[in-house]
């Protein structure tokens, strides 16, 4: 190979180099005023954020979100901490604005494969929320229910006012568990199976029990009439 061959094939080089530098810089500066938009963007997602937190923080306090859900037993998922519970409804409000702030960043500059991604979790968020406040509620009400069956009339009639109200409560947290489980997209087959028996146990169970109380108030009754059969026989 000659030198002006060399020569040649250098400033090809050189001058490919050259390009390439010139079209990255001038994709730069093309691109610049989106990137300082998505900057917009996410600074003011994050002010956002920071601000939103403190108000969920207050809402949550004045609802009592956290005495409801140390009555269930998602309470202790969240420790001993003052206001637990109300600081991670918080934080979990701050992040998802945050989160809502990058992908309308990541739209804008047009990363399609990110905002793909980020739309999955910003969809899913609000599932996941809605499912634990389905439990949460559910809970509550179960407890409510389970006081209310062991202070009853039947209950004390059959003589175990503990075991009627831990069967009350199992069913209904079964009952709960399968509606949160489904709302948050879980598969539910084994859990609709196990409820099924169980609810169908129980309902036996609730029928015997009804059985034996009419059959304990009406036995003179009873044992009257089926003597006069007997006594006509």
């Amino acid at each position: 190979m000659t030198t002006e061959q060399l020569m040649t094939d250098d400033q090809s080089f050189t001058g490919a180099l050259v390009d390439a530098i010139e079209s990255g810089v001038i994709a730069a500066f093309d691109m610049l005023p989106e990137l300082i938009v998505a900057l917009v963007i996410l600074l003011v997602g994050t002010v956002v954020a920071r601000r939103v937190r403190p108000t969920v923080v207050r809402i949550a306090t004045r609802a009592q979100a956290g005495d409801l859900v140390r009555r269930t037993p998602l309470g202790t998922l969240f420790g001993d901490g003052e206001r637990a519970v109300e600081n991670a409804l918080g934080s979990i409000a701050k992040y998802y604005v945050f989160l809502v702030a990058v992908f309308a960043a990541f739209e804008h500059i047009g990363f399609t494969h990110v905002t793909q991604w980020l739309g999955s979790g910003i969809d899913y968020v609000p599932v996941f929320v809605g499912g634990l406040g389905l439990l949460v509620i559910g809970f509550v009400v179960a407890d409510n229910a389970t006081r209310r069956a062991r202070d009853s009339a039947l209950a004390a009639k059959l003589g175990d006012e503990a075991a009627v109200a831990d069967g009350l409560k199992a069913g209904l947290y079964a009952v709960v568990a399968v509606i949160a489980l489904d709302t948050l997209g879980v598969s539910v087959t084994i859990v609709h199976v196990v409820a099924e028996a169980f609810a169908f146990g129980a309902g036996i169970a609730l029928a015997l029990a009804v059985a034996y109380l009419i059959v304990v108030r009406h036995r003179d009754e009873i044992e009257s009439t089926a003597n006069d059969v007997v006594a006509d026989d």
